[in-house]
């Protein structure tokens, strides 16, 4: 079963991000670089994307970079940060997997990049495709209850989504086969 929540209740066991904010952004304190995604100064955003529901998804990787962090949220309240620790062993919470059917809209190209982890009961799937006949994007996250398998599908806004997926392809995140 599918649904689409405006209002996605926490799922799993991430950290709450808590802690003084040093930087200034649009007003009010803030510890993250932009407003479009929730990567601290020293990280790089890989992916992202604002949702319907206004909250931001956010694949952010160190400027070393020793370590991959998911958050999820708002600015003021970052509701999952996962894994809770930013440590070289974060890159083997994750999968990530790639379909690629080439020839552009012709041939039916599609481009299906997604990066999954297991947190708490849930399964978190990042999605980030292109569809070469209708030449569009199409970004989400599916949320899948393990127990019950019911699906909670965010959806991303048309616009200002951030970097892309591809960008984990053949890094030490675990490679699925495609």
């Amino acid at each position: 079963m599918t649904t689409n929540r405006d209002e996605v209740p926490y799922f799993g066991a991430g950290v709450i991000v808590e802690g003084t904010y040093s930087q200034t952004f649009e007003g009010r304190n803030s510890k993250f670089i932009s407003a479009g995604h929730l990567c601290y100064k020293e990280e790089t955003p890989y992916f992202g994307f604002r949702a319907e529901n206004q909250k931001l998804l956010s694949v952010c990787v160190s400027s070393n970079p020793s370590y991959i962090v998911y958050r999820y949220g708002k600015h003021e309240n970052v509701e999952l940060e996962y894994p809770g620790g930013k440590t070289a062993d974060s890159w083997g919470s994750f999968e990530y997997y790639r379909y690629l059917r080439g020839g552009g809209a012709m041939n039916a190209g599609l481009d299906l990049n997604s990066l999954s982890f297991v947190n708490g009961g849930y399964k978190y799937e990042l999605h980030d495709d292109y569809d070469a006949v209708e030449n569009q994007y199409y970004r989400s996250i599916r949320v899948i209850d393990l127990k019950t398998n019911q699906e909670t599908v965010i959806k991303a806004l048309d616009s200002g989504a951030v970097g892309g997926l591809t960008r984990l392809q053949g890094s030490r995140v675990k490679q699925a086969a495609s």
